[in-house]
């Protein structure tokens, strides 16, 4: 399993990688239009689905490359590869929106992405929240649990995909797949049967990971602490989700902060699995899941800057000659060079300022353990020239040269006893002093 783990962390990391490129082109392609999402009003719910794609797929990413004993990466993989097919969805019917259809039927793809990235999603998010930190269940009887949700979302999807009427997640969308409208009732129960087992897998989740933290040691609690708050959060989300769909109207505001807060939500546990292994050595790689986590932001920001530059420079060159052109292009790509090298030197300093820790604050680390590494470190720092002048001040030094002469004389009565193998050692020092 080892083996094939990194083939597959790179294969599923490529995809959403591609995933995050083609939707961010997509919605710029749209204008940035507002997709046909459930409660999905602004741009906030898009940006939303950047965050919590970018971060599942660094933290997994890195996990699965450097742990892959552990499920956990791959987990965090298929994760994001789930809510990035979403967002593609959502960027794709953007376009829809503005007359532009690409290769695929825009109710072909919403109907997908409804019952997959809604089952599919919540699934993975279940079984990620009752196995981690270690790959394994807290326990025997948590495959109860586990049966529950695979069996929540298996009715979920099913449900959703032959539902008549709108559908879940897109409602500007008929079902293209329903079955009779007679078996609406059945399908309706179906769906509610299926949410309700996955509304219990969550709360179920909850309280394994209080119990994990419960019977973890002090350095294991300090690893835990923030992102068992942070998969809690998530929880609660997902629920508050749950009872929006039921009980708001599609352009409910309130429906749309729920909706935001629980899609940011999902970024939030990679943030704190990052700041539990930068800061108290989580699984031991605290040095390389920083790297990754300026990499990742460093992408997103730029993300963020490209689409906002693009779509500036689009207006204005729209507003001065009525077209577009592609000097707002090559325009975006000159800020993105420019502002490459000050945006990565500024999170290196954050992450170093904030991330990093003091050894006092990791439990069962001895603070005086690090004043050897400290000297170790600040004579690496110095130069040649620096080095060069200590060692002709050593020499220099009288004192030194008498040491130096004394360790050199110590040596002559060995070189003696080899040329005159038949004197003893005690006789033959004897005889050098006298």
């Amino acid at each position: 399993m080892a083996v094939l783990a990194r083939p597959f962390a790179l294969a599923i990391a490529f995809a959403v990688g591609v995933f995050v490129l083609v939707a961010v082109l997509l919605w710029a392609r749209a204008d940035f239009a507002t997709p046909p999402y459930k409660f999905m009003l602004g741009p906030a719910g898009m940006l939303a689905f950047v965050l919590a794609v970018t971060t599942q797929l660094v933290s997994g990413f890195v996990l699965a490359v450097r742990r892959p004993d552990l499920p956990i990466g791959r987990l965090s993989l298929i994760f994001a590869f789930v809510i990035g097919e979403a967002m593609v969805a959502n960027a794709y019917l953007a376009l829809a929106e503005q007359g532009v259809v690409g290769p695929w039927q825009p109710t072909w793809v919403a109907w997908f992405t409804s019952w997959f990235a809604f089952s599919g999603g919540a699934l993975t998010a279940l079984v990620l929240g009752l196995v981690f930190p270690d790959g394994r269940l807290p326990g025997r009887r948590w495959g109860v649990a586990l049966g529950l949700a695979l069996a929540g979302a298996v009715i979920t999807a099913a449900a959703i995909a032959l539902l008549p009427g709108r559908l879940i997640l897109y409602p500007a969308y008929r079902n293209p797949a329903a079955l009779d409208a007679s078996l609406t009732g059945w399908l309706t129960a179906a769906t509610v049967v299926g949410i309700g087992l996955l509304a219990f897998g969550g709360v179920a989740v909850s309280i394994a990971l209080l119990l994990r933290y419960r019977r973890a040691d002090e350095l294991l609690q300090v690893q835990l602490r923030l992102y068992i708050a942070s998969a809690i959060g998530l929880t609660v989300g997902f629920l508050a989700f749950l009872a929006a769909l039921g009980s708001l109207p599609d352009d409910s505001p309130v429906g749309e902060l729920i909706m935001v807060a629980f899609v940011a939500s999902g970024g939030l546990p990679p943030i704190a699995l990052l700041l539990a292994i930068s800061r108290y050595r989580l699984y031991d790689i605290d040095a390389i899941l920083s790297r990754a986590f300026v990499f990742g932001t460093l992408t997103a920001i730029l993300a963020g800057v490209y689409t906002a530059s693009i779509r500036l420079f689009n207006s204005l060159f729209t507003a001065l000659t009525g077209e577009n052109s592609d000097a707002a292009l090559v325009i975006t790509t000159l800020v993105i060079a420019a502002t490459f090298t000050p945006i990565k030197r500024r999170l290196e300093t954050l992450v170093e300022r904030r991330f990093r820790a003091p050894e006092a604050a990791v439990p069962g680390i001895d603070p005086e353990a690090s004043v050897g590494d400290a000297a170790v470190d600040v004579a690496v720092d110095l130069d040649d020239a620096a080095v060069g002048r200590i060692a002709a001040a050593v020499l220099a030094d009288p004192g030194f040269a008498a040491l130096l002469d004394t360790h050199l004389r110590a040596l002559e009565p060995t070189a003696a006893v080899a040329q005159e193998p038949g004197i003893p050692p005690t006789e033959d020092r004897h005889r050098h002093h006298a």
